[in-house]
Order: structure tokens, then C-alpha cells, then sequence
């Protein structure tokens, strides 16, 4: 599997920080009409490996960038506030993952 994207957050421990990652793998073609794209937050109190899946390789990687901000929200980091960014621990994951609102 290729990585197509990767971000590395810190998360705060203490007077100490340490590193997490998200990762982004290229989609690949499993029929005519699907196609899947897994994703790795890695570091994180709770690692996961996931896939999303769509019609082409457009869909399964959009969709596996909108997952995984709603996954990285959802980490006792960010809700605790621990994890950062760019040095920054108060940030929107949304605008991070580059949505705007709607």
C-alpha cells in the first residue's frame, strides 16, 4: 500500500509531547464499481485502521478524509484537548482537514 497523505499531530503528556499520525493510503479498485481506501491514526490512545469505500477512487478517498476528521474528533485527545497541531492544541478539525462549513 502507498501512503497518498500523512499528518503528524503531538499530543501533550504532561510537560512532555509525543507524536500521532493519520495516515492515507491510495484507493484501490476491488470491482467495476468499488473501490476502498484505508486510513491509520497511529499513536493515538486508541489506534484504528480503517477503509471507506465509493464507486470510484474519487469517492472512497473523500470519503476517507471526512471519516477520519470525525474519527480524530472523537479521540480522548482532541476531546481533552491534548492533541495539537502546528503547536496549536485549540483547533477545528474540520478547517485541519481542509472542509469549510457548510
Amino acid at each position: 500500500m502507498t501512503i497518498v497523505a500523512e499528518r503528524e499531530f503531538m499530543i501533550i503528556e504532561g510537560a512532555e509531547l509525543r507524536p500521532a499520525r493519520v495516515l492515507v493510503f491510495a484507493p484501490e479498485k476491488i470491482s467495476d464499481n468499488e473501490w476502498k481506501c484505508e486510513y491509520r491514526l497511529v499513536g493515538f490512545s486508541k489506534d484504528r485502521a480503517r477503509k471507506a469505500y465509493g464507486v470510484d477512487s474519487y469517492q472512497a478517498l473523500y470519503l476517507a478524509l471526512k471519516i477520519l476528521a470525525t474519527e480524530i474528533a472523537i479521540t480522548d485527545e482532541y476531546k481533552g484537548g491534548k492533541l495539537t497541531l502546528f503547536g496549536k492544541a485549540d483547533f477545528d478539525i474540520n478547517e485541519m482537514m481542509g472542509f469549510l462549513p457548510a
